[in-house]
């Protein structure tokens, strides 16, 4: 297909191809080229979250995801990514790789550059500040724990009445607010956990 487009570039030139032309060959070859290897991953990544979702199976999920990360070159694939493959980790209660899947996807532990990323949906900022704070509180890193609450605080705030996510937010909150010693608030967000988990399978 590639081919094909260059042939009938080549085809509308009267003469032979100058410097310039062959610069604009070389940058749709380069151009598709990326088009295509991020389809590829796309489909690819599609899969094994669908072949997750069937088996449940998170060691082979994470091996699939392992597999497909070290080959993206898509930052925002890499972040779905590191969210579904913290997820599969933390099931396995492998706590240090779940932290390492999420650092992975920024280089960083600080998301700052995960909530300014305009192409990521306010869903996956969501997933990815709650795994951080979890995370975070499970280390004892509770300073690092309320820096992610505060930088993820827009899409908490925008997520808390989503039957989706109400239960989750109000468990990791619930944790935090418990490690700083807050044992009433913490109670309270316990109650509340229960309360849409009970809305949810009713």
């Amino acid at each position: 297909q590639l081919a094909d487009i260059a042939l009938l570039i080549l085809n509308n030139f009267n003469t032979k191809p100058n410097t310039v032309q062959t610069a604009l060959l070389l940058m749709i070859f380069i151009g598709a080229s990326v088009v295509a290897c991020l389809l590829i991953q796309k489909r690819a990544y599609k899969k094994i979250i669908f072949d997750f979702k069937n088996s449940r199976d998170a060691e082979s999920f994470s091996e699939k995801c392992e597999n497909v990360f070290s080959r993206s070159i898509n930052r925002n694939l890499k972040i779905a990514l590191a969210i579904s493959l913290c997820e599969a980790y933390i099931k396995e209660k492998e706590y240090r790789k779940a932290f390492s899947a999420l650092i992975k996807a920024t280089g960083k532990s600080k998301l700052s550059s995960v909530g300014g990323n305009i192409f990521l949906p306010s869903k996956m900022k969501l997933n990815y500040y709650l795994k951080l704070i979890y995370l975070n509180v499970t280390f004892n890193n509770l300073i690092d724990a309320q820096i992610a609450f505060e930088e993820g605080q827009k899409y908490i705030n925008k997520f808390r009445a989503d039957s989706d996510f109400s239960g989750e937010i109000s468990r990791v909150l619930a944790l935090l607010e418990y490690a700083k010693g807050n044992y009433r608030e913490a109670g309270k967000l316990i109650s509340a956990a229960e309360t849409d988990d009970s809305n949810e399978t009713s």
